[in-house]
């Protein structure tokens, strides 16, 4: 015998001592044109699906899209959305690693830090990840030998 937001109805948290709030969603997230999530009962917004960002806790708004958001990260192998600083960060996001090929210099190391751009096939790695301990720049130039070769010589000073 409470009244609740709209919104709190069926967002997968129970407002209600019962839970009221919470049963019937299946059909509840359809009527009102928005998302189920695959576990738990809780529906977001059709605008926020395929978005790059994780309303449901499973992330199951980012999978299986087709294409997502202007501003988010495509990954057409895995069908795939991720926030678009997930782009050239020097983790491999997608399945494929797409989202850390061709990137030019300052979208992987202007927007992040602890990054490093492979000269020849502009890839980026963690900067601890990119010497294991020769570079794993693919086609790896001068450049990136050396850099591998500095920070193993730095680790044996220290």
């Amino acid at each position: 015998k409470m009244c609740i937001e709209k919104q709190k109805v069926c967002d997968g948290i129970p407002d209600c001592f019962e839970g009221e709030d919470e049963v019937g969603c299946a059909e509840t997230c359809a009527s009102r044109g928005a998302f189920k999530c695959k576990s738990g009962k809780k529906c977001v917004p059709m605008t926020s699906r395929c978005d790059g960002i994780k309303e449901c806790d499973d992330g199951s708004d980012e999978l299986d899209c087709d294409r997502c958001a202007p501003d988010a990260l495509y990954c057409p192998l895995d069908k795939r959305c991720f926030p678009a600083l997930a782009k050239c960060d020097g983790m491999r996001d997608c399945q494929d690693g797409s989202d850390e090929s061709d990137c030019d210099c300052h979208s992987c190391m202007g927007l992040h830090t602890n990054t490093y751009s492979c000269g020849a096939s502009r890839h980026c790695f963690r900067r601890d990840n990119v010497c294991a301990p020769y570079s794993l720049c693919p086609n790896a130039t001068v450049e990136d030998k050396l850099f591998c070769a500095t920070r193993a010589v730095q680790q044996t000073i220290f």
